[in-house]
């Protein structure tokens, strides 16, 4: 399998909603090893998962910012005039 940035980026991002193959996890781990730049893509990623995890969490959470009752009038209104 030959492996490019382009390539890893997308294996990266795949690993995030599936197990890679032991092959895929295998190229993925050598180019890391040599692409920093890659690295720092991965690393970046994973950050914004945790991120939109914990606000996604909080938004759930009972004591999580709600909306005002003027801004689900607005939206309902908008709603039902399409």
């Amino acid at each position: 399998m030959e492996m490019n940035c382009e390539r890893a980026g997308r294996l990266i991002s795949e690993a995030m909603d599936r197990r890679l193959s032991w092959r895929e996890r295998l190229a993925l781990k050598l180019h890391l090893f040599l692409c920093g730049m890659c690295v720092q893509y991965d690393r970046q990623l994973e950050t914004l998962a945790k991120l939109a995890r914990t606000l996604g969490d909080s938004l759930l959470s009972a004591d999580g910012p709600r909306l005002g009752e003027a801004a689900k009038r607005k939206i309902i209104f908008r709603l039902r005039s399409l």
